[in-house]
Formats: structure tokens, sequence, C-alpha cells
């Protein structure tokens, strides 16, 4: 028997579990500890974008006493009301910590019960399907959960059973305090990376939207990009597609862009660092952004 939990928050779509949409248990106990972008809402099969989860949700600790979600509209829609579709913009809910750390609490232990102790047929009473099992398996007295969805890597459930619901994660900041967070053009192999911390890139690479705490960012980030091209993706606006070395590369369109690309990028930087100034979110930590040359295609 397969186990998941349910999403259910305010404008939530009736039946997202018939889409496929369950929520990520682990990535909520991250989003209790520390801010940042997490796939909260995930299809069962672990990867978002099966379920045309498109956006993650960017959740910010404003203070002490309070956990934000931002939900992009758009990216988001299956998960959301139909009479959202089509709307641009976002969805903005606020928890109060507590309340968010004593359901995260209840979940987590419920979780732990069903997969401890096997199920009988009479308890699956509201669950789809249920006479479709009784007729199948009517031999069986009870069903012992196998799998945790979503179980990228198989070990959600070996995961599960490890935690204890009383000792949830501590709270900490996106970043240590001191960091220097950069944003830019900055040539790596055959490409570019867009963000540095310290002066280095990361590495294994992260994408940048992770460490986004407000859609405004996302927002922010996605006009930056918007005045660029990859390399590979040239021929598509009629122009020469570059050697292969130079394909993962960034490319301004138009000459006349370059200023509007660098006051974007500015602004980005901005509006991330508005977001990590907020409450215990990463105090001490700056954003900036580095103008880097680029070519016109």
């Amino acid at each position: 028997m397969i186990l998941h939990a349910t999403p259910v928050f305010p404008l939530c779509h009736p039946e997202p579990v018939a889409r496929s949409i369950v929520w990520d248990s682990f990535s909520l106990l991250d989003s209790l500890a520390r801010p940042g972008a997490y796939w909260i809402l995930t299809c069962t099969c672990g990867i978002a974008d099966d379920a045309g989860l498109e956006v993650p949700i960017f959740v910010s600790h404003p203070d002490r006493q309070r956990i934000v979600w931002e939900l992009d509209l758009k990216g988001l829609a299956p998960a959301l009301e139909d009479r959202l579709t089509g709307t641009e913009g976002f969805l903005r809910l606020t928890f109060a910590r507590d309340e968010y750390a004593s359901d995260l609490r209840a979940l987590i232990g419920e979780l732990r019960e069903c997969a401890s102790n096997p199920v009988t047929i009479e308890a699956l009473s509201e669950t789809d399907g249920v006479e479709g099992l009784q007729e199948d398996y009517s031999h069986l007295a009870s069903f012992q959960v196998e799998e945790l969805e979503p179980s990228i890597g198989g070990m959600a459930l070996e995961r599960l059973l490890d935690l204890d619901p009383e000792t949830l994660p501590q709270p900490a900041p996106l970043w240590p305090p001191g960091t220097l967070i950069e944003f830019g053009f900055f040539p790596v192999h055959n490409g570019h990376e867009l963000m540095r911390v310290n002066g280095e890139v990361p590495w294994p690479s992260s994408w940048t939207p992770h460490h986004f705490t407000r859609w405004e960012a996302w927002s922010a980030f996605h006009r930056w990009l918007g005045l660029l091209s990859r390399g590979f993706w040239l021929g598509h606006h009629g122009c020469i597609v570059p050697p292969e070395r130079e394909q993962n590369r960034f490319f301004l369109l138009h000459e006349a862009d370059r200023a509007r690309c660098h006051a974007a990028g500015r602004h980005l930087a901005e509006v991330v660092q508005r977001g990590y100034a907020e409450g215990e979110t990463a105090p001490g930590v700056m954003a900036r952004y580095v103008e880097c040359p680029l070519a016109v295609a």
C-alpha cells in the first residue's frame, strides 16, 4: 500500500490527489526551519513538473511568530481552485509559527502511525476505490504501508520512520551572517552561472531561485533573463547558433538591451536583499549585482 499526505490549504483544488498532487512532508519540515523556495507541492512521483507544477512555493520568515508562503498563480495552477486559472500574480498565505509547527507534528505523527501499523479495509472507508479493495483483497484482513509518496530514491518511508514528531528542526537563517551573494553572468566551462557565494560559484551548481524567499524575486529574475537567450536557442530568434562550447552561454539579442539587462539585474539584487533583511531570514547577508561582459548574438 502507498501512503501520501493530501494537500489542504486556502484556495487549494478540492481534489489535488486526482491530479497526482501531494505534500512533500520533508520540504514542509525544511520550510519550518529555513526560508527559501521549496517544492512543498509536488507530484506523487516526486517530479513536480509531471503534475504541471512549474514553480516552487516561496517561504519567508518575516519575524519569529510568522511563516509566509507565496504561490505563483500560473505556475501552480493545477494545485489551486479552477476559478484562479489564467490569473497572473501570486497568493500569499500567512501562518502562525506555533500552529505551523503543531500541524507538522500532527502530520508526521499520523503518517508514522499509518506506516508503522497494519491498516484495515474498514479504516480505508473514506478512500476512493475501497470497494475495489474489498473485492480484490477480501482474503486480507489488513494492509501494510510499503511506500511513501513522493519517494525519489526509494527511501522516503525509511526517512519518515526515523523522524521524531516531537523533535522538529530548529529555525536557522538562509545564509550565515556575513555571506556575500552576487548575481551576474559568471563564465564557467561552456556556459554561465548566475550566482556567486562569497566570490565562488557554488559546486555542485545550485538553482538560483531556490534561494528566493519572495515571489517578487521570482518575477524580477524572469524580467532579467527575459532580455537574453541561451546560445542553443538563438536559432529560434533568427540568429546564428554559436559553436557547441558556447551554446550554454547567455547572449543579448540587441545591443540596446544591455543597459536594461543590467538595470534588471540590479533590481533583482535589491529585491533579494529586501527579502533577506526580513526578520531572521538572513541577517547580515549582502546581495548585489555584478555587471559582467555579455556578447551580442
